[in-house]
């Protein structure tokens, strides 16, 4: 029996470590699952990381294209304002030819705002002075 008990013994003893092998290579495992979950979630936030950039990089572009649009949009409206003034100023201007030509040579004329405006000068001052502080457009009398 002493024999027996000895194998038991044995057996009992690999049996042991064959448990013990087991786990030791099942929490080994459980650790590379770990590992790999980790592994795998890092991998999902680089993703997902590059993903929003890539949404940020399409909102940049889509906003540099609307600040140009708008750039424009503007620029159009004030050519469109300056040629509107134009039309009008032409308009007045031909207003004003017409009624010069219809208008008997004794009426004073349709608009006195075409009259050339009356600014006087000191005295003291010549002429060619005046001229050259923008004075051109005035009948040059002198204030006495």
């Amino acid at each position: 029996m002493l024999g027996d008990d000895q194998n038991l013994q044995t057996v009992k003893d690999k049996l042991v470590h064959v448990v013990i092998a087991f786990f030791c290579s099942f929490r080994f495992l459980v650790r590379i699952a770990k590992v790999h979950v980790q592994v795998a979630s890092v991998e999902a936030a680089r993703v997902k990381e590059a993903a929003r950039f890539a949404e940020l990089e399409v909102e940049k572009a889509m906003l540099e294209k609307r600040q140009l649009l708008e750039e424009r949009y503007f620029g159009l409206s004030q050519e469109e304002a300056r040629l509107n003034l134009d039309a009008e100023g032409k308009s007045e201007a031909k207003g004003q030819a017409l009624a010069g030509i219809f208008r008997s040579p004794d009426q004073p004329p349709a608009h006195p705002s075409t009259q050339v405006p009356e600014c006087t000068i000191k005295e003291g001052v010549s002429p060619t002075i005046a001229k050259r502080l923008n004075y051109s457009e005035c009948s040059g009398k002198v204030a006495g």
